[in-house]
Protein backbone atom coordinates (compact mmCIF):
# COMPACT_ATOMS: atom_id res chain seq x y z
CA UNK A 1 0.00 0.00 0.00
CA UNK A 2 0.91 3.55 -0.69
CA UNK A 3 1.83 5.76 2.50
CA UNK A 4 1.30 9.68 1.85
CA UNK A 5 2.69 11.76 5.04
CA UNK A 6 1.22 14.98 4.69
CA UNK A 7 1.94 16.23 8.63
CA UNK A 8 5.48 17.59 8.59
CA UNK A 9 7.92 17.20 6.07
CA UNK A 10 5.71 15.58 2.99
CA UNK A 11 6.71 12.33 2.03
CA UNK A 12 5.02 9.45 -0.61
CA UNK A 13 6.55 5.85 -0.28
CA UNK A 14 5.15 3.74 -3.05
CA UNK A 15 3.99 -0.03 -1.74
CA UNK A 16 7.79 -1.16 -2.00
CA UNK A 17 8.40 1.66 0.32
CA UNK A 18 10.50 3.57 -2.38
CA UNK A 19 10.50 7.00 -1.36
CA UNK A 20 9.35 8.92 -4.74
CA UNK A 21 10.85 12.66 -4.03
CA UNK A 22 10.30 13.80 -7.83
CA UNK A 23 6.67 12.58 -7.45
CA UNK A 24 6.74 15.19 -4.48
CA UNK A 25 8.51 17.59 -6.13
CA UNK A 26 5.98 18.67 -8.81
CA UNK A 27 3.41 20.92 -6.96
CA UNK A 28 0.59 20.50 -8.47
CA UNK A 29 0.42 16.57 -9.00
CA UNK A 30 1.31 16.42 -5.32
CA UNK A 31 -1.77 18.74 -4.92
CA UNK A 32 -4.21 17.05 -6.68
CA UNK A 33 -3.33 13.76 -5.14
CA UNK A 34 -3.41 15.14 -1.94
CA UNK A 35 -7.15 16.46 -2.54
CA UNK A 36 -7.99 13.40 -3.75
CA UNK A 37 -6.31 11.40 -0.27
CA UNK A 38 -8.34 14.08 2.05
CA UNK A 39 -11.67 14.80 -0.06
CA UNK A 40 -12.52 11.30 -1.37
CA UNK A 41 -11.67 9.27 2.01
CA UNK A 42 -15.46 7.68 1.81
CA UNK A 43 -16.71 8.61 -1.38
CA UNK A 44 -16.19 9.13 -5.11
CA UNK A 45 -16.03 12.69 -7.12
CA UNK A 46 -16.59 13.83 -10.40
CA UNK A 47 -14.02 14.73 -12.82
CA UNK A 48 -16.12 18.10 -13.99
CA UNK A 49 -15.78 19.30 -10.25
CA UNK A 50 -11.70 18.99 -10.23
CA UNK A 51 -11.22 21.05 -13.30
CA UNK A 52 -12.11 24.66 -12.24
CA UNK A 53 -10.57 23.73 -8.60
CA UNK A 54 -6.57 22.47 -10.48
CA UNK A 55 -7.20 24.68 -14.22
CA UNK A 56 -8.80 27.28 -13.84
CA UNK A 57 -7.97 28.89 -17.10
CA UNK A 58 -8.09 25.78 -19.40
CA UNK A 59 -11.44 25.01 -21.14
CA UNK A 60 -13.16 22.24 -20.42
CA UNK A 61 -11.27 19.69 -22.98
CA UNK A 62 -7.65 21.06 -22.15
CA UNK A 63 -8.49 20.52 -18.25
CA UNK A 64 -9.71 17.04 -18.74
CA UNK A 65 -6.53 16.17 -20.76
CA UNK A 66 -4.72 17.57 -17.85
CA UNK A 67 -6.02 15.80 -15.46
CA UNK A 68 -5.89 12.82 -17.33
CA UNK A 69 -2.31 12.81 -17.28
CA UNK A 70 -2.20 13.77 -13.78
CA UNK A 71 -4.25 10.89 -12.72
CA UNK A 72 -1.79 8.29 -15.83
CA UNK A 73 1.63 9.99 -13.59
CA UNK A 74 -0.26 8.93 -10.10
CA UNK A 75 -1.37 5.58 -11.32
CA UNK A 76 2.52 4.82 -13.15
CA UNK A 77 4.12 5.91 -10.29
CA UNK A 78 1.76 4.38 -7.03
CA UNK A 79 -0.08 1.47 -8.77
CA UNK A 80 -3.07 1.43 -10.71
CA UNK A 81 -5.03 1.08 -7.40
CA UNK A 82 -4.46 4.26 -5.96
CA UNK A 83 -7.16 5.98 -7.69
CA UNK A 84 -10.17 4.03 -9.14
CA UNK A 85 -13.07 5.12 -12.01
CA UNK A 86 -16.34 4.58 -11.23
CA UNK A 87 -17.97 4.36 -14.79
CA UNK A 88 -16.13 7.23 -16.79
CA UNK A 89 -16.93 10.45 -14.96
CA UNK A 90 -16.22 9.64 -11.34
CA UNK A 91 -13.06 9.20 -9.05
CA UNK A 92 -12.19 7.14 -5.99
CA UNK A 93 -9.08 6.95 -4.05
CA UNK A 94 -8.45 2.70 -3.39
CA UNK A 95 -4.90 2.01 -2.28
CA UNK A 96 -3.36 4.56 -0.40
CA UNK A 97 -2.93 5.26 4.01
CA UNK A 98 -2.45 8.88 5.02
CA UNK A 99 -0.89 10.05 7.86
CA UNK A 100 -3.67 12.58 8.19
CA UNK A 101 -7.04 9.83 8.17
CA UNK A 102 -4.56 8.19 11.01
CA UNK A 103 -4.06 11.44 13.05
CA UNK A 104 -8.20 12.07 12.97
CA UNK A 105 -9.04 8.93 13.61
CA UNK A 106 -6.88 8.57 16.63
CA UNK A 107 -8.07 11.90 18.03
CA UNK A 108 -11.86 10.58 18.18
CA UNK A 109 -10.57 7.75 19.90
CA UNK A 110 -9.05 9.36 22.03
CA UNK A 111 -5.95 8.08 21.85
CA UNK A 112 -4.00 11.35 22.43
CA UNK A 113 -0.46 9.94 22.42
CA UNK A 114 -0.72 7.97 19.00
CA UNK A 115 -1.81 10.89 17.32
CA UNK A 116 0.84 12.95 19.12
CA UNK A 117 3.35 10.36 17.30
CA UNK A 118 1.72 11.60 13.84
CA UNK A 119 1.58 15.14 14.35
Amino acid sequence: MAKLRLLGPVELRDKSGNIKQSFVAGPKRLALLSYLVLELNDGYKRRDRLLPIFWPTLGQDSARNALSNMLYHIRNTLGSNTIINRGKEELGVGDIWCDVHEFVQSVDQNEFEDAYSLY
